[in-house]
């Protein structure tokens, strides 16, 4: 996941566009397979740790990951965007152009 990030990184270096799309397309492949590979390992792992008579209550745990971040990543991005952002005392809405 981490070379996917690079080489979208990579798609703002200045070059052409048909060169920026390959380099676009070459991240989200890599992406697509750092997915597959993270969930079926997470998945894998989240059964291993369990003891055998606590499978049920581990997998209750594991599947809160997922809804949690959905539920604080908004809120927490909004507060990062609105602290580092630039928008003070509702400057940031006047400058907005939708």
């Amino acid at each position: 996941m981490l070379a996917s990030c690079l080489v979208f990184a990579l798609s703002a270096a200045g070059m052409a566009p048909w060169g920026a799309g390959v380099v676009l397309v070459v991240g989200a492949v890599l992406q697509l397979i750092g997915e597959m590979l993270q969930s079926a390992g997470s998945w894998q792992i989240s059964f291993d740790l369990a003891p055998a008579h606590q499978v049920g209550q581990y997998q209750g745990f594991f599947g809160t990951g997922v809804p949690l971040a959905r539920t604080l990543g908004p809120l927490l991005l909004t507060s990062l965007l609105v602290t580092w952002g630039g928008c003070r005392a509702g400057s940031c809405w006047g400058r907005c152009s939708w």
